[in-house]
């Protein structure tokens, strides 16, 4: 312990040692996220469309029509990396996705540790940012090579300038939170709580008012640009024009209780799922800590953190409203998780200071060890993820129409390896595309059911596991022989961990069958 405290402590205050700790932290927090990286599994879903983005703007050098409406930030700040690797190697160009992710991730160790810092003595403060980078569910979210880590970066670097004393550092942070806006567009919501907060911390009067329009010129500026080529191309901003298009959306839950009487039982369902993944983010490291860090923060009525409070609740509109419209996304509450370390890191008040130092190790140790064991626990299995695309590769090749399926994120991947270095078509909304429709068989409950009705979805081929989702499909898993009306063009069954089986379906011999019975 004595070599550990020479190490770590300085002597003249028995605080911790900035310089060691913290390189110790970011070094620590990538070996983590390096040994769950999934090396040779594409990127998929959300991912694959920034991905895209950037490639297009690097193959044509001008922003690109279509693939994003919104949220587009991410991928222009990639494009600058993806020009300096071979343009011939999609993987590769995959990885750097990756890893840059990865390392805006591990790097906000800094930014909120100084945020911390505003509120809390260093060694609390080292406690806040490490809670943030061993946090499971950013390191998972980290490697999936999508607009949270640099949301959050931004996020936070605003809010650190925003309480600098330093007038020009305060201008500085609606310019840092304009750029998170273009990263994600609801970052415009990061206003409402800056506005009030600039009123409560700058009495109202003339030259408060003068910096307070300067601010906001300065936030408008840094939006400008990326929405005036999101018109240019698309034709709408992908800010104001993306909030309003989702309210409007036929299947958007908003639309369907201004026309219905069930109002009150959407928004609760709405607020039910908030709570529900609020509490799912909060394990298994939030869970003691919050609780013991807002009964510190009663106890000593402080003050100052009941702003970064209005923070979480304009934070937590994207969230409440995606989940009235059943969108089932925890990482909408990723930007709160910042909010989550300052609290959390209040547990430590009232501590003596050297107790507080020699406690922070132990406790880091801690959150490393049940952060990890989080990680085991809900580890994926990259040779299934790798088997998935495998098997999308056949599909994208072989079939016009599937029953939906979870390894379906992996057909734009697939169809793009076989097209690359040229990029996907664009649908009539401006989307990438595959040529293969799903068919979700949700409210079907019998083989004879699909049958019946499947010819006029244009259901063409099969695939089952198993272990089905729909139950009554396992029996033409294990007993194929029954179904003579399907043909089987696809087994894996003897290479692979989770084995599928794709079969052809004949319509005109299953009413021949049914005829005869």
């Amino acid at each position: 312990m004595n070599i550990l405290s020479k190490l770590f402590i300085k002597k003249d205050n028995e605080e911790p040692n900035l310089k060691i700790i913290i390189p110790i932290l970011i070094g620590t927090s990538l070996l983590i996220r390096v040994y769950y990286f999934p090396f040779n599994v594409p990127i998929a879903a959300d991912g694959i469309d920034y991905f895209m983005f950037a490639i297009a703007i690097v193959q044509n050098g001008e922003f690109p029509i279509g693939i994003l409406m919104t949220n587009d930030g991410w991928s222009i700040f990639l494009s600058g990396f993806f020009n300096f690797f071979n343009q011939n190697n999609m993987f590769l160009l995959m990885d750097v996705q990756r890893y840059t992710s990865i390392t805006i991730s591990v790097l906000t160790v800094i930014p909120i540790y100084l945020l911390c810092k505003k509120f809390l003595n260093n060694t609390m403060s080292l406690f806040g940012s490490s809670l943030f980078i061993f946090e499971p569910h950013v390191i998972q979210n980290s490697l999936l090579g999508i607009t949270e880590p640099m949301f959050i970066f931004l996020e936070i670097c605003s809010l650190n300038l925003f309480y600098s004393k330093k007038p020009y550092l305060v201008y500085s942070s609606f310019v840092v939170a304009g750029l998170a806006t273009v990263v994600r567009y609801e970052g415009i919501l990061l206003m409402i709580p800056l506005s009030i907060i600039f009123f409560l911390k700058y009495k109202p009067s003339y030259k408060s008012l003068k910096d307070y329009l300067v601010s906001v010129g300065l936030f408008v500026i840094t939006i400008l640009p990326t929405s005036f080529l999101r018109i240019i191309n698309n034709g709408r901003d992908g800010i104001i024009s993306h909030t309003i298009g989702s309210i409007g959306k036929n299947e958007g839950a908003v639309t369907v209780l201004i026309n219905s009487d069930q109002m009150d039982l959407v928004f609760f369902q709405g607020f039910f799922k908030f709570v529900v993944y609020l509490a799912w983010i909060a394990f298994p490291i939030f869970v003691i800590l919050i609780p013991l860090g807002i009964f510190q923060i009663l106890k000593i009525r402080e003050k100052k953190i009941l702003e970064l409070l209005l923070f979480s609740v304009f934070l937590s509109i994207t969230a409440i409203y995606a989940y009235i419209r059943d969108i089932q996304e925890i990482r909408y509450l990723f930007v709160l998780l910042p909010i989550f370390c300052i609290v959390s890191s209040y547990s430590f008040y009232g501590v003596d200071r050297k107790k507080q130092t020699n406690l922070l190790f132990i406790v880091i140790v801690i959150i490393v060890f049940s952060s990890t064991a989080y990680l085991e626990w809900q580890k994926t299995d990259y040779e299934i993820e790798r088997e998935k695309f495998e098997d999308a590769k056949f599909i994208i090749n072989n079939v016009q129409s599937i029953n939906s399926y979870e390894g379906g994120k992996y057909l734009k991947p697939a169809l793009l390896s076989q097209s690359w270095p040229q990029l996907l078509a664009l649908d009539e909304n401006k989307k990438t595309t595959h040529n293969i429709e799903r068919i979700p068989l949700n409210n079907f409950d019998s083989i004879d059911q699909i049958m019946q009705d499947g010819e006029n979805l244009e259901l063409t081929h099969l695939i089952v596991f198993d272990n089905n989702p729909q139950t009554f499909l396992n029996d033409i898993y294990y007993n194929e022989s029954k179904y003579s009306f399907l043909t089987k063009i696809y087994d894996s069954s003897l290479n692979h961990k989770q084995p599928i089986k794709i079969f052809k379906i004949d319509y005109e011999k299953f009413r021949q069958l049914s005829n005869v019975r």
